[in-house]
């Protein structure tokens, strides 16, 4: 998946900022875990588990990283806010920690994922409202993509 700015940041931070968030969450921190999040830190693209597993492994001096852990582990720091789970258009899924609050823009045409500021939809805020006041269901914009066509594509 492509990279885009808000996700690359100090990989040392980013691991100190989760697991601080992790332990009041009271989430255990384990080395594995540790080593989970400095490979999320550590790329500025959003990764499949599988990328994930490969990566802790190629970087793991204890061998290989389970991938049914991995998967489980996701899930979990997703639960608890940690990281964020995106479903990207033609099935494909990443994650990535959760730094600032954006919207993903992903390109039908080229298939370039953009970071969005959540600002660009506040005008939504009444549509929101109305939608959670009927139905209870409120949208995640941080979890949110939107399809479209950037500029180039737009431009062929």
């Amino acid at each position: 998946m492509q990279p885009h700015a808000p996700h690359h940041q100090d990989t040392e931070a980013l691991v100190a900022q989760a697991v601080a968030r992790l332990r009041v969450a009271g989430e255990r921190i384990t080395p594995a875990r540790r080593d989970m999040l400095t490979v999320l830190a550590g790329s500025p693209e959003h990764l499949s588990a599988d990328e994930v597993v490969s990566r802790m492994t190629d970087s793991r001096q204890t061998g290989t990283a389970h991938r049914t852990t991995v998967y489980r582990t996701l899930e979990r720091f997703a639960a608890a806010g940690i990281v964020v789970h995106q479903r990207l258009p033609g099935g494909a899924t990443g994650y990535h920690l959760r730094t600032d609050s954006h919207l993903h823009g992903h390109c039908v045409g080229c298939q370039a994922v953009v970071a969005l500021p959540t600002e660009v939809l506040e005008e939504i805020a009444p549509a929101r409202e109305r939608m959670r006041a009927a139905s209870g269901f409120e949208i995640d914009l941080h979890g949110s993509t939107l399809l479209g066509r950037c500029g180039d594509c737009r431009g062929r």
